[in-house]
């Protein structure tokens, strides 16, 4: 695989970015627990993700100094089940929209190709 040009503060800005759009609808507190159980859970079935934890200071901590495409693959992967998981518990959510949840950040992850990964992941189911 080869290595992504991402910056780790982009991926740290786009995991707050679908924290705050989940939080709006169950609180800070509900979200931060979708959070860590959306990442266990897709973890399960992406075991790269282990790369990627959140820290006890409610940071992402990056256990590789190098993100491949392999952990943007997980990311993704983790953040499509985020959201889902808010879809589950909470009827008339609609259609997530990443586009509208990243804003400005969109151009900065069009090229990593996290949006074509969170795209695919509806496809899937784990």
């Amino acid at each position: 695989m080869m290595e992504t040009y991402l910056s780790k503060d982009i991926l740290e800005k786009t995991f707050t970015a679908f924290l705050n759009y989940v939080a709006v609808f169950v609180g800070e507190n509900k979200a931060w627990e979708f959070a860590r159980h959306s990442r266990q859970e897709t973890e399960k079935y992406y075991s790269n993700l282990a790369l990627i934890q959140i820290g006890e200071d409610k940071s992402l901590n990056f256990l590789n100094p190098v993100l491949t495409d392999k952990e943007l693959l997980g990311f993704s992967l983790w953040m499509h089940k985020f959201v889902a998981e808010l879809k589950d518990f909470m009827v008339g959510v609609g259609k997530v929209e990443p586009d509208k949840i990243l804003g400005s950040l969109k151009k900065s992850l069009e090229p990593s190709g996290f949006l074509e990964f969170f795209e695919q992941a509806r496809e899937l189911s784990f």
